[in-house]
């Protein structure tokens, strides 16, 4: 036979080469070349490296994993903090990846886990991939809330502001439409009662929203000054008219001379006071 290394020729019971000194094995090759048709041990293949353990398609699968939940957790939360829930086409397509990539971990985990670790690199990569998605849809989730919940109050504020207006308009032209005798006036004050205590309420919904508003914006802080004084003229005027609606409720009952009377010595200064009001305000709006 001979050396499998340098092909020596050697006797059938050597041990090792008497040229190169290498150890004879099965492997050795027969001496005559005709008998490797023959002789199976003679057979030698060369099956190359060996696949890698699937590191990368395991992490990839994670990370969209963690990607595409953190994109439905972003949505989820906005949409609880504006307390409403609108399906979009973003998060569809996001749940249906994510569902998919969920079936597609576990395959890729199984294939990894028949390589050896001896090194522990597996549950290395299992707990940093955990750790990755968790904390990634847990950021989301905070960012989707805080950006739903300013998103929830500016909505809100506006929202005040266009029902402050509907109702004052409301307010004035009753008062402006009434005739000028006390009977019209009362018959007026009652009409405006439920509009007057609506005011009133959306006024200080405003009073409350418009600090928290200008710390978010600091940027409209001189537009927000201005809505604040806004606000609370609007207040004292609201305080006035359910002041006059009180009245007007009790000379209702009074004759027509003592009523008269009471008009004057009662509704008259809360009139005048509004009239004072009107004109500080057109003041200030002066200067401005």
């Amino acid at each position: 036979m001979l050396c499998s290394t340098c092909t020596t020729e050697l006797a059938d019971d050597s041990k090792f080469c008497v040229k190169c000194g290498s150890p004879v094995d099965q492997l050795a090759l027969p001496q005559n070349t005709s008998d490797v048709l023959t002789t199976p041990t003679a057979i030698i293949t060369d099956a190359g490296p060996p696949d890698p353990p699937p590191y990368a398609a395991f992490a990839s699968v994670a990370l969209g994993l963690g990607l595409c939940l953190s994109v439905v957790a972003f949505i989820a939360a906005d949409n609880l903090a504006h307390g409403y829930w609108r399906i979009s086409f973003v998060a569809v397509v996001c749940s249906v990846t994510a569902i998919l990539l969920m079936l597609r971990l576990p395959v890729t985990w199984r294939r990894l886990e028949k390589y050896p670790d001896d090194l522990g690199y597996q549950k290395k990569l299992l707990r940093v991939a955990t750790i990755f998605v968790l904390l990634f849809v847990a950021t989301s989730a905070i960012v989707g809330w805080t950006i739903g919940k300013t998103g929830s109050e500016t909505a809100q504020l506006i929202a005040d502001f266009h029902e402050m207006s509907a109702i004052g308009k409301r307010i004035s032209q009753a008062r402006n439409s009434v005739e000028p005798d006390v009977p019209d006036y009362i018959v007026m004050y009652k009409e405006i009662e439920a509009d007057v205590q609506s005011f009133d309420a959306v006024l200080r919904r405003l009073q409350a929203e418009l600090p928290v508003y200008d710390d978010k914006f600091p940027q409209q802080h001189e537009n927000t000054l201005k809505s604040i004084d806004s606000v609370n003229i609007g207040l004292k005027r609201a305080s006035l008219l359910l002041q006059e609606i009180a009245v007007a409720k009790d000379i209702e009952r009074l004759d027509p001379h003592p009523r008269f009377l009471a008009w004057k010595e009662r509704m008259q200064p809360l009139l005048d006071a509004e009239t004072s009001l009107d004109k500080t305000t057109a003041t200030e709006d002066d200067k401005d």
